[in-house]
């Protein structure tokens, strides 16, 4: 798969950039997000000497509740940012976005913060990669 940025550090099977990690696609399998069916992807990044989880979604039909959260421009891309689930914990970051097509992406991390999942998922345009993704 080629490279997803041209700015070196982040490395999603060859793909992406965030300043001083390594990014790498584990896994993926069919899954259900929001009662859609979806693909599930599993990213291992290693930033600051740590192992985070990174976890992707890509639904063929987009719910409209994946629209929800602070609204940010980037890259041309609309994208949504959120703290959600947590029920009896802090909850945890994700990044969400909607392409033309009405295909759904979300991103979320269970360590990492809002502003952290969002730079790795700008920075190694994680939603390219996973529009890629078998």
């Amino acid at each position: 798969m080629a490279p997803l940025a041209a700015r070196p550090v982040i490395e999603v099977q060859g793909a992406g950039t965030v300043q001083g990690a390594s990014m790498r696609l584990v896994g993926v399998r069919p899954a259900s997000f929001l009662d859609q069916p979806a693909a599930q992807m599993f990213y291992e990044l290693a930033l600051g000497g740590r192992r985070h989880q990174v976890i992707g979604y890509v639904l063929r039909q987009a719910p409209p509740q994946i629209r929800a959260g602070q609204r940010h421009v980037m890259g041309g891309r609309e994208l949504f940012v959120a703290i959600t689930g947590g029920g009896q914990g802090p909850g945890f970051a994700a990044v969400s976005h909607v392409d033309a097509d009405q295909v759904g992406y979300v991103f979320t991390s269970p360590d990492l913060s809002a502003a952290q999942l969002l730079t790795v998922v700008t920075q190694a345009d994680l939603i390219t990669h996973a529009s890629a993704a078998p």
